[in-house]
């Protein structure tokens, strides 16, 4: 239904401008523009709002107004699909294709760039996870450089390397493993560098999430292993190095390993859900960095004595004990899966 010259000068009078008598006038039900209420009452010579100059005319710009109808629905439109994803991952199925026993790697905060990083031990690690041992896999927590931001960024000076230097070893370090998953701590995500990491990383590692993850390890004789992996669990005591991590565990009840990182501690316990007759393992990894003037500062005593431990999972095992074992050194893990394999391949496997 047309709208009287009369009805738009009114609206655009007693609302005080073009737009805001357009949002009056869909609310009564007309759905007409500010743009075509302008025309109109131009063309009509009428100036609801008064004022002007005698000898000159201003011509502002006009817009087009948002369609908001349009605007809902493209955001329900991207919500949807971000839901999805976002329910898709809440656990992600890898379906592994070997048949016996695997190791699965923790490897801890590597800081690469940083003045304090044993870069001759965690380049060994890495090594071992290169395809040179069949059936060990491995995932980084996070933190692969210091990557400073805000005031942090006066501790570059105690950096012997470039910032180029810096990209350039991390690449080369990523790039020696496919890795299981590829978890963003706090370092990473600073300064927006986690779209140069995930270039680097590429097809290296199908799963990269900013701060957490979850995996379903469906082995081939039908059973799973849940992984709960995380760069950081909430909570902290003095009495234990990994209060936070087991936390989660007791009360989550839903995953066979949940491991943390970020704090530059190591420490393990296990227990058992009630509920569904699960062992759990609660593990805290530390990081590669082994000097840190920022601990020295606070008075913490080094607690990393390992960074990189081993899952060994034999999936014939029926004593939960047997089923998921640990080796907190990663080379030793490495010789005990392949003892375990090759007793598998003989027939012989755990209880």
């Amino acid at each position: 239904m047309q709208i009287s010259p009369q009805i738009l000068f009114e609206a655009v009078k007693a609302t005080g401008g073009y737009t805001q008598a357009s949002r009056f006038l869909k609310d009564q039900g007309h759905d007409i523009s500010r743009d075509t209420i302008r025309r109109h009452l131009e063309k009509l010579k009428l100036n609801p709002l008064g004022g002007g100059h005698p000898e000159f005319e201003v011509e502002l710009p006009s817009f087009d107004e948002v369609d908001v109808d349009a605007l809902i629905e493209r955001r329900k439109e991207e919500f949807a699909k971000s839901w999805r994803q976002h329910q898709a991952e809440k656990v992600i199925p890898i379906s592994v294709k070997l048949d016996g026993p695997i190791g699965i790697g923790f490897l801890g905060d590597p800081h690469l760039d940083s003045p304090g990083c044993d870069v001759e031990t965690v380049f060994r690690h890495a090594a071992l996870f290169d395809g040179r041992n069949p059936g060990l896999f491995v995932g980084c927590m996070g933190d692969v450089w210091d990557n400073w931001v805000g005031r942090l960024q006066s501790l570059y000076a105690k950096r012997s390397m470039s910032d180029a230097e810096a990209i350039a070893l991390v690449r080369n370090f990523v790039s020696r493993v496919n890795w299981l998953f590829f978890i963003y701590g706090n370092h990473d995500l600073w300064k927006g560098r986690q779209e140069l990491l995930t270039e680097m990383i590429g097809a290296q590692s199908p799963i990269k999430k900013d701060w957490r993850v979850k995996v379903g390890l469906r082995l081939p004789n039908g059973r799973t292993v849940k992984i709960y992996a995380a760069h950081r669990f909430q909570g902290n005591s003095q009495w234990s190095t990994v209060f936070g991590v087991a936390k989660k565990a007791q009360l989550d009840g839903t995953n066979d390993i949940y491991v943390g990182a970020d704090k530059h501690i190591s420490g393990y316990t296990h227990g058992w859900h009630d509920g569904n007759d699960r062992m759990w393992h609660a593990i805290q990894v530390a990081a590669y960095k082994k000097i840190d003037d920022y601990a020295d500062e606070i008075g913490a005593e080094r607690q990393d004595p390992y960074q990189c431990p081993v899952a060994l999972i034999d999936p014939s095992a029926s004593n939960p004990i047997n089923y998921i074992r640990w080796e907190f050194d990663p080379e030793e893990g490495a010789e005990r899966l392949k003892w375990m394999r090759s007793r598998f391949e003989s027939g012989k496997s755990a209880s």
